[in-house]
């Protein structure tokens, strides 16, 4: 009988165990469903393989790395990389170069690893959850890592949250195999777990002298206190022995002894600690006096110390410079303890909040716009089942010892629950004195899950074993936390502009000016004072050969931000573009004054002076001519051409009608005193000087254009199209868009009409 029903346990067992990892590989086949459909998405996006900012940073990195090429980029400056201390902490691109050494310079290998790497993640959680708090525990556990929105949107990015959340389980699977048998080896494990996470995200560095608390803490529980030194020190040597070379590395490269990366840590401080630190993301103060630029990423950072460095009269290394903001923040914090305090509460606020806080990219928007996504519940769902479990945990550990009344939670369950708990605990507060994002709060999510799964368990079992009541209780107290969480303490407003602004540069920067125009329209609808979208929208539109366009938009930008030196810049290089010198020296000199040294203006202002004395040479010798042979049309005509490339309107008009007076039949004076006459808004005299062309060459099918494009700017309609009939009736046909006998039949149709328009800039 007792071998019978020994093996009838052993049956049930095995069935139960089946079932569990039936159910596993179920909650690991819809994560995987989930990721496919959003990498599906993902391909599509513009940044997908042109990655931006922290991502076009570590891409840049890693293959510099693997194939030797530090090309940078046209649009960015060298970040120095192989001269330099660590600049971000190298964890995360080491990691992706890797991925590229293995797989390929492709786009595709990094998500798809990552993406595998969330579903192992998955399975880490499963079984910590297993091993502290049993299987049911874990699979809950897994289901809500599988499914957890903000995992599978940052495994789709080139960033280093997914990696983060592997080491942050690894470390405390190590630390769990240390608790059940404390050799130095397996404390030599755990340090060299943290040392690499610490390479990855260096604040979780403060996580080591909580360690080695609560190790002497179990410990003296225990009454096992002989081998906590021993312990302590091996925890140390692993650690160093990780973080050591990266040191070494800093030191021999750049003689600065820098521990894993700089100025980061100081600058970072200075970014949450200062006048204009709104608990966010708000950029570096000063910005402008020390780079000459608006904005900077992280190929910025020797710019940025070179720049600190001229400001403080003296040549820098990256260490100082770190060192130079962190006082800066340092003496802020001094000197304005209440409105710290107020920051930090107002950091606490959005840490725990239910908002997204964008960094990088407005998260908020990416969700919002991925069908995969956008459903997939978000942070309160996490916090809230996070907080049941810890209260259930704690509850029931006080009231133990009412015998079958209440949970067992076991020492082992209580002492690991505890080591999370610090782990939540000092990873948050090791930001409280920066500022937040949504992707910094990623690595304690898996834990909070896992206390989530541990309450949830405890109010099944409790509903399977007939304790309704509790049940209810539990489930009423879960849904309030859920809808409390839900609700912001701190408001926070996600930015659409900003949102469409970064979308509108990456079509820029992949030549695809169409879609930057329209995501960059739609950032400057929606956000009209915001001048960063206005400029540009506007090299979108000089991309697009849309000049007039473009210096609209610009004149838009200084108007917002008369100190801009981009918007001059590019202002002066639109109006040279257009023939306008004068002006456009007065926007180059309007940037170096601004920014005294500013290279770009240097260069175009010393372009435009020579093309300036050039054309002020020939109008010299023309003159000279004109002496001689004063009615000459032609040396008439082309004084005038010489006036029109300066922006002399006035000047050139005058020429070409002395030219058009003595010869009526020059078609090359007609045809560029109406430009003249078109860019001036003078529209009558140009669709009359036009018609003149016409009447010499009606088989000049541009002039036919150029009369429609100016009704059109008037707003006569019929007027356009019947000019535009007849210019394509004439072989006008550059745009490409008429390639049938009915295309042009359609041609009155408005939308088309207004295709036509757009794709010529009116």
């Amino acid at each position: 009988m007792a071998k019978q029903r020994k093996g009838r346990r052993q049956k049930s067992s095995d069935k139960k165990t089946l079932l569990i990892r039936l159910a596993l590989v179920g909650i690991l086949l819809f994560g995987l469903l989930l990721r496919i459909s959003y990498l599906h998405e993902l391909v599509h996006a513009p940044d997908f393989s042109i990655p931006q900012l922290d991502a076009g940073f570590h891409d840049y990195w890693a293959r510099g790395m693997v194939t030797g090429d530090w090309t940078v980029p046209g649009y960015f400056s060298d970040p120095e990389i192989r001269v330099s201390p660590y600049i971000r902490p190298p964890g995360y691109p080491f990691f992706l170069a890797l991925i590229y050494l293995l797989c390929g310079l492709n786009y595709m290998a990094p998500r798809i690893v990552q993406m595998g790497l969330g579903l192992v993640n998955c399975v880490l959680a499963y079984l910590l959850g297993k091993k502290i708090f049993g299987r049911g525990t874990g699979l809950i556990s897994a289901a809500f890592m599988s499914m957890y929105w903000a995992f599978i949107y940052f495994e789709g990015e080139l960033v280093a949250p997914v990696l983060l959340v592997t080491l942050a389980l690894l470390l405390i699977h190590v630390l769990r195999l240390w608790y059940d048998r404390p050799t130095p080896w397996r404390a030599i494990a755990g340090g060299i777990t943290l040392g690499v996470l610490a390479l990855v995200r260096p604040n979780i560095l403060l996580f080591a002298p909580v360690v080695l608390a609560w190790a002497w803490w179990v410990a003296y529980r225990k009454n096992d206190g002989r081998r906590i030194g021993m312990t302590c020190l091996a925890f140390c040597v692993g650690a160093v022995m990780v973080i050591a070379p990266a040191t070494i590395r800093n030191y021999l490269v750049a003689h600065d002894f820098v521990m894993i990366t700089s100025p980061n840590a100081g600058m970072n401080l200075y970014i949450g600690n200062n006048e204009e630190a709104n608990g966010i993301y708000s950029g570096v103060p000063a910005l402008e006096r020390i780079t000459g630029q608006e904005r900077w990423n992280n190929f910025d950072y020797p710019k940025i110390v070179r720049g600190v460095g001229a400001l403080q009269g003296k040549r820098m290394k990256f260490s100082e410079v770190s060192t130079y903001f962190a006082r800066k923040a340092l003496h802020y914090m001094l000197n304005h303890p209440a409105r710290i305090l107020k920051l930090m509460a107002i950091k606490t606020a959005l840490f725990w909040g239910p908002m997204e806080v964008s960094n990088n990219k407005e998260i908020h928007y990416e969700r919002l716009n991925s069908p995969t996504l956008r459903h997939i519940p978000g942070f309160p769902i996490a916090i809230s089942f996070a907080l049941v479990g810890v209260m259930q945990l704690f509850f029931y550990r006080r009231r133990q010892g009412q015998n079958g009344a209440v949970p067992l939670v076991t020492n082992r369950e209580y002492e690991m629950a505890v080591l999370i708990l610090l782990f939540i605990v000092t990873y948050f507060v090791s930001f409280l004195p920066f500022f937040v994002a949504e992707r910094f709060r990623i690595p304690i999510i898996p834990f909070l899950f896992l206390f989530g799964a541990y309450g949830l368990y405890l109010i099944g079992q409790k509903w399977a074993s007939h304790g309704f009541g509790t049940a209810a209780i539990w489930g009423t107290i879960c849904i309030v936390l859920y809808f409390v969480t839900s609700k912001p303490i701190v408001p926070y407003k996600p930015n659409p502009s900003e949102w469409h602004l970064s979308r509108g540069i990456v079509y820029n920067y992949a030549h695809k000016y169409d879609n930057a125009v329209r995501e960059l329209k739609e950032a400057v609808r929606l956000r009209p004072d915001f001048a960063n979208a206005h400029i540009s929208l506007a090299i979108a539109l000089a991309n697009e050969g849309k000049t007039d366009k473009a210096i609209e938009h610009y004149d838009k930008a200084l108007r917002l931000n008369p100190r801009s030196i981009k918007a001059h810049n590019n202002l002066g290089v639109a109006l040279f573009g257009k023939g306008k010198i004068e002006q456009a020296i007065q926007q180059f000199r309007e940037a170096l004054r601004i920014r005294p040294g500013f290279a770009d203006a240097q260069i175009n202002l010393k372009r435009v002076l020579g093309e300036k004395r050039k054309i002020d040479n020939e109008i010299a010798g023309v003159k000279e001519k004109l002496g001689i042979k004063p009615m000459d049309p032609t040396l008439h005509y082309t004084l005038g051409a010489l006036y029109q490339r300066k922006g002399e309107w006035d000047k050139a008009i005058r020429e070409f009608n002395k030219a058009l007076s003595i010869k009526p039949t020059l078609t090359g004076a007609l045809n560029n005193l109406a430009l003249v006459y078109t860019i001036k808004k003078q529209y009558d005299k140009a669709v009359s000087t036009f018609k003149k062309l016409i009447g010499l060459q009606p088989e000049r099918a541009g002039a036919y254009y150029n009369i429609a494009c100016i009704y059109a700017k008037q707003n006569k309609i019929e007027d356009s199209i019947y000019w535009l009939r007849q210019a394509i009736v004439m072989g006008y046909n550059n745009w490409g868009l008429i390639k049938t006998d009915r295309d042009l039949e359609n041609i009155r149709g408005s939308q088309y009409y207004k295709k036509i328009m757009r794709a010529h800039g009116h």
